[in-house]
Order: structure tokens, then sequence, then C-alpha cells
């Protein structure tokens, strides 16, 4: 599954509870109520009305993906209740709403069945959370970390074209620290092996003479994506 299979999985499980209701009659209905209230209940001292409400209210955004109303959404990204912040999450996924990313990369240091919810979110959004996902890893100290892994396994899921993304992230001044990213950043390139060196090569050649300190960065990358596939290939 890629960036946008995942994105339009998330879509349709909430549209589909919309067309649910329209031929069940059993099925409890949608409520009939204002998004503008159900956004006010968003902050509501009772938890169970916010999931409540969250929930439905992420069914409904599904549908246009309002800016407005996603915009207004993103408190519910630090709502002490984990249901109400996997409810709006998914409609940020769905919709691919690039100003959330910031909130699930925090949810990326929660437990781990929130940190998985919110890698297959960040996934959704693909291109835009990339830079994010690489400086969760950049910020890595030490072993490696629960987020520097989920960071790497969002980036895995984004499919191939995520390869081309990474290699953009390198041309920014403000990732540095590369050595800090090695494994995440390998385990996601030996995902995709063939395609990643081709294009590290063509990288480092297209920048030798315009840009020598960015090339030495992709060699850097590119040697050590040979060397993990060589270990890889002895140990068998």
């Amino acid at each position: 599954m890629t960036w946008f299979e995942m994105r339009q999985s998330f879509k349709e499980a909430l549209v589909n509870i919309v067309e649910l209701d329209k031929r069940l009659p059993n099925l409890r209905p949608i409520p009939q109520r204002s998004v503008h209230f159900m956004l006010n209940d968003l902050t509501d001292p009772d938890p169970g009305k916010r999931r409540y409400w969250s929930f439905y209210l992420s069914v409904i955004v599904a549908k246009d993906c309002s800016q407005d109303t996603l915009q207004r959404m993103l408190i519910g990204l630090n709502d002490s209740d984990i249901e109400v912040r996997r409810n709006i999450s998914t409609a940020f996924a769905a919709c691919g709403y690039t100003p959330a990313i910031d909130g699930l990369i925090r949810m990326l240091r929660n437990s781990d069945d929130e940190a998985h919810h919110a890698v297959d979110c960040l996934c959704a959004i693909g291109e835009k959370a990339v830079p994010a996902l690489l400086n969760v890893m950049v910020s890595n100290q030490g072993p490696v970390t629960d987020a520097a892994l989920e960071a790497s396994r969002a980036l895995s899921k984004m499919g191939v074209e995520v390869i081309d993304w990474i290699l953009a992230a390198l041309r920014d001044e403000g990732i540095d620290k590369w050595r800090n990213v090695e494994a995440g950043l390998m385990a996601t390139l030996l995902d995709f092996p063939k395609e990643a060196a081709n294009k590290l090569l063509a990288m480092q050649r297209n920048t030798r003479d315009s840009n020598p300190q960015l090339a030495d960065k992709v060699e850097w990358v590119y040697k050590l994506l040979q060397y993990s596939l060589a270990e890889d290939k002895r140990r068998g």
C-alpha cells in the first residue's frame, strides 16, 4: 500500500459510514447537527461527548475536506483522550491535511497503538510529511528511539516515491547531522535498493560540480547503502 492508497483507505472508511447510514435503517443515524456545534463540542469537559462528536465530525468532514473545519479540528490532537485524538487524526489522514503534521509527529512518542496509527496518518499525508519525519531521526541521540523507528516505518510505507522526497530533503540545508539518521534512512532505502542506488548515483553526478558538499552527502549515503546490501547478502 502506497501513501495514496493509504489516504484513500482512510477516506473510504469514513465515507462508507455515511453510505451505510443511508442503506441500513437499524444503524444509529448520523446526527443532524451543524458542524459549528460539533466543533464547539471538541472542548466539552465531558470526554464521552468529545469522543462522540469528534467521531461524527471526522465522518462528515471527510466528504469535502473543508479547510476551515479541518483547521478548527487541530485542537483535537492535543486532547487528553486517545479516542478523540484518533478520530481527529483519521480525518486529517483522509484529507492529507498538512498542518496536522506536527501534532501527528508528537503522537509517534505515545503508546504503541497510537504511534502505529500516527505512522499510517503521516504515510497518508505523503510528501509534505517527509522533512518532519526525517527530523525525528535527525534529533535522535544515542540508541535509536521508538519514535525514530516509527518515523522510518512511515517513510517506508509511502512507497518508492519516497526516495525522491528523501533526496529532495537532502538538498535542504536545514536538515543536517545525517549520520544520526543512519539506521532509519537505511531501513527505508533498503526497501527499494535498486531505485535508491540509481537515484543516488544520478544525484551525485548532477551535483558534483555545482554543490560538492551536497555531492559528498549523497556519496556517503550511497556507500552506506552498498555496504548494507553487501552485509545482507553475506548473512544470506
